[in-house]
């Protein structure tokens, strides 16, 4: 299983890379992973081209319970762009909220990054 989870973590952080460069900024975003260690790549589709951030999250919530059942995931993970306190300062970080469908858990991870020109430095991950 902890494999599996390092795959959602980089899945995450390798999609979030790529629209950081692109965009320095991006919406929430999720993926799910089977038990044959396949990352699938969760989406939904809103009316509203730019929509509020925690109603998209609640709509990828929703939609990896019903992607859960049909792929058999054994793990989800929802990615956010979000500010943290990181070292006495306001800091941008990933956001990857893990949640282990076989034990019921969830984890959050953060790694924070800043945006140097067109490349993105990430530091060291922790776990909340």
């Amino acid at each position: 299983m902890e494999e599996s989870i390092k795959n959602l973590i980089d899945a995450c952080r390798i999609q979030a890379i790529e629209l950081l460069k692109e965009f320095e900024e991006y919406y929430p975003f999720a993926f799910g992973i089977n038990e044959n260690g396949e990352v699938v790549s969760v989406s939904i589709w809103l009316e509203n081209d730019f929509p509020d951030t925690l109603e998209l999250i609640n709509s990828l919530e929703k939609a990896l319970i019903i992607s859960s059942k049909k792929n058999n995931f054994i793990a989800t993970a929802i990615c956010v762009d979000v500010f943290i306190d990181h070292n006495l300062k306001k800091q941008n970080a990933l956001e990857i909220r893990i949640n282990n469908t076989v034990h019921n858990s969830n984890t959050l991870y953060y790694i924070p990054y800043e945006i140097n020109h067109d490349s993105i430095k990430l530091m060291p991950e922790y776990v909340v």
